[in-house]
């Protein structure tokens, strides 16, 4: 899956809290304010968007790939639940980013390395 498919079906994972934005009538600041009324997703769409288990619970997890070719930047949800995002030579989890290309990121630990793809690959 291109690059560009990835980050798109990335950002509307992070799309799923619905928010509006309210302007003050005084003062002219913008302010963001979540609220409760969102429209529905047709079925077919959801069905499509969503991946039942892609991500292992309690584990390390591989969210997105951003950047440019020659500099790309992983986004990793930890064990903790807490979200990184890491380059080549980052440390992340007692592991160390060897590299990262448009399919995935190579982590190594103890002279172990590991191979973590995008979900859905």
């Amino acid at each position: 899956m291109p690059l560009l498919q990835r980050l798109c079906a990335f950002s509307r994972l992070l799309l799923t809290i619905p928010f509006q934005l309210n302007r003050p009538s005084t003062g002219g600041q913008e302010k963001m304010t979540m609220t409760n009324s969102s429209p529905t997703t047709p079925l077919n769409v959801a069905n499509q968007a969503t991946q039942t288990e892609a991500l292992k619970r309690g584990g390390l997890n591989l969210l997105g790939l951003f950047g440019a070719e020659n500099d790309l930047q992983a986004m990793v949800r930890l064990p903790s639940g807490r979200v990184k995002t890491v380059k080549t030579g980052s440390r992340i989890a007692q592991r160390r980013v060897l590299g990262i290309d448009p399919q995935g990121i190579v982590l190594e630990k103890s002279g172990r390395t590991q191979r973590f793809e995008m979900p859905g690959d």
